[in-house]
């Protein structure tokens, strides 16, 4: 099973290995002709699901077009909504949670926990930058952004954004899954690598107790209490 896109606005699609190919972008309602396909991404759970965007910019097409199809190419379905701002350049499904999409346009990163029906723009740290593309590390379940002007991001830990939905936000507060703590053993090393080293922010060691609340916290102190499953309460 493979796909195609093409830079003149072609969708190809085989299912027999590359002996025969079927070009099925003329399935994709509401695109113009010959806009430039620039990523086409095959799902990870079921192989006649695969996700493609365009980008007509060149021509002066500023529209945003993200698409899925769930027959193979047969029929296409827009996912683009108001709140996705931008054209964009790439679309990823996640590794773990099928419904959970990231979709990066000239204007920032966008997530769908919804399959694409609802987008929202990724802030935090991260500007109102070209996103080019996304990549989701299978082990440590960490989100890679590739940006035009201000490098890669890291978006450390998926656990609880793989964790969210629509019930989910609906509820005043809700403790989140995280990814486990690792208690490193204390090592040094003595090196120099000049302008050649890479420096990040290392994860604490400490474990993450990630939740959600739907209203967001102003005014005095939070205090939220943690208890273990027999009831015995661990911090404060």
């Amino acid at each position: 099973m493979i796909w195609v896109g093409t830079d003149d606005g072609n969708v190809q699609v085989t299912r027999d290995g590359g002996k025969h190919w079927t070009n099925v972008v003329k399935n994709v309602s509401g695109l113009p002709a010959g806009t430039w396909v620039s990523t086409v991404e095959a799902s990870h759970f079921d192989p006649a699901v695969a996700y493609a965007t365009f980008d007509g910019h060149a021509t002066g097409d500023m529209k945003t077009y993200v698409y899925r199809t769930a027959d193979y190419g047969k029929t296409w379905s827009s996912l683009s909504t108001p709140e996705l701002n931008g054209y964009a350049h790439v679309v990823r499904e996640d590794l773990v949670n099928k419904n959970l999409l990231f979709a990066g346009t000239e204007f920032g990163l966008f997530l769908s926990i919804d399959g694409g029906a609802h987008w929202a723009q990724f802030k935090g740290e991260l500007p109102n930058v070209a996103v080019r593309d996304i990549a989701i590390h299978p082990r440590e379940s960490d989100l890679l952004v590739a940006t035009h002007g201000r490098g890669i991001y890291i978006l450390d830990d998926l656990t609880p954004i793989r964790a969210l939905t629509p019930e989910i936000l609906a509820k005043d507060f809700v403790i989140l899954p995280a990814r486990a703590s690792v208690l490193n053993l204390a090592a040094s090393e003595q090196r120099f690598d000049g302008d050649a080293e890479f420096m990040g922010r290392t994860p604490p060691e400490a474990a993450s107790i990630v939740y959600y609340q739907k209203k967001r916290h102003i005014f005095g102190d939070l205090k939220v209490d943690i208890y273990d499953d027999k009831g015995i309460m661990l911090t404060s």
